[in-house]
């Protein structure tokens, strides 16, 4: 009678476990996605006087790592755009910099790869005069500007899975080992 109840706990735990492997497995596994992951592309800030360097960075090429990126910087009014590339580097990223020209207006920024990758494209606007921030008296005051870079995500919890199967797991196991050893010791007090 005992060995059938240990014979269940234990495969009881093997399929947890397999479970719990099969999961993790699932979510290392790295699966071509058609189309591909979608690509931003920001430059540091949003408005610019002449002269000034523009840092435009292009993310989400990590399929297209080592890779060129091309940036197309188009001016106002469909003039000549200027071609800047560069390699996209492991981690998928991609940076250049430029010098905001003299013209004023709203410049175009197109960033693409030869790869699969998608196109990314975002505006910038450069002012010969540009505006003055201004307070409100009592106000918050102008907004910040954005960090280089960007902003990085808050934890959401979804790279949690893997960690809860794993102490499940753990747990089930364990008390499986427990209860074997509990058994035996009851068997051999009676004995």
């Amino acid at each position: 009678m005992q060995r059938r109840h240990v014979a269940a706990l234990l495969a009881v735990a093997f399929l947890v476990l397999t479970a719990s492997f099969d999961s993790a497995a699932a979510q290392a596994r790295t699966v071509p996605i058609y189309p591909p992951s979608s690509t931003t592309v920001a430059t540091d800030k949003s408005r610019y006087s002449p002269g000034d360097e523009v840092v435009i960075n292009a993310s989400g090429f990590l399929q297209c790592a080592g890779d060129m990126v091309t940036f197309v910087i188009t001016p106002p009014g469909g003039g000549t755009p200027v071609v800047v590339s560069t390699v996209a580097l492991p981690d998928g990223t991609a940076t250049v910099t430029v010098i905001a020209p003299e013209v004023a207006g709203t410049y175009t920024v197109v960033a693409s790869s030869t790869q699969l990758c998608n196109d990314a494209e975002t505006d910038y606007l450069v002012e010969t005069d540009p505006p003055t921030p201004t307070t409100v008296p009592g106000g918050p005051g102008p907004a910040p500007t954005p960090a280089p870079g960007g902003a990085t995500l808050p934890r959401t919890g979804a790279d949690l899975q893997r960690w809860i199967s794993n102490a499940v797991t753990v747990v089930f196991v364990g008390g499986g080992l427990w209860l074997v050893a509990w058994r035996r010791r009851q068997a051999r007090s009676i004995a």
